[in-house]
């Protein structure tokens, strides 16, 4: 299966860089849930280091397999993806959606949302929880 988007050091390297002058310095993602990956991330660099570690926790397994469709309304562009990922043994894959709010031609806020968030989140128990969960950069949706 082709993937869209590999999470891979070499996709980390590469598109993120181009990806990088899409998204405002000061963008705030929006990872939904409440499973170790959850939670609010600002400033582009923070985002970055979070996907990073994604990639490093899932042996580069986490990928955008699919997308159904993108849309726009104004300001805001939606995407409807499917993505897989697997980490100790597990795999999980699911559809989701990814709202974007751009402001003066720059992606400003990421929402996400998963088709069975529960699953998500029961499956983020096969992260390196205590590894992930000494980043600094998270913070937790209040």
């Amino acid at each position: 299966m082709k993937k869209c988007i590999n999470f891979t050091p070499l996709w980390h390297r590469v598109i993120l860089k181009r990806w990088g002058a899409l998204l405002s310095d000061d963008l705030v993602w929006y990872q939904p849930g409440k499973g170790s990956l959850s939670g609010v991330y600002r400033g582009k660099q923070n985002i970055f280091a979070h996907l990073g570690r994604m990639a490093q926790l899932s042996n580069g397994t986490f990928a955008i397999d699919q997308v159904d469709y993108v849309t726009e309304n104004g300001d805001l562009v939606v995407a409807a993806i499917r993505f897989a990922v697997s980490a100790s043994g597990h795999s999980m894959e699911m559809k989701g959606v990814g709202l974007f709010r751009f402001e003066n031609g720059l992606i400003k806020e990421v929402w996400l949302f998963s088709e069975r968030i529960d699953e998500e989140d029961r499956f983020g128990r096969h992260w390196h929880k205590d590894d992930y969960l000494s980043n600094p950069l998270k913070q937790a949706v209040k």
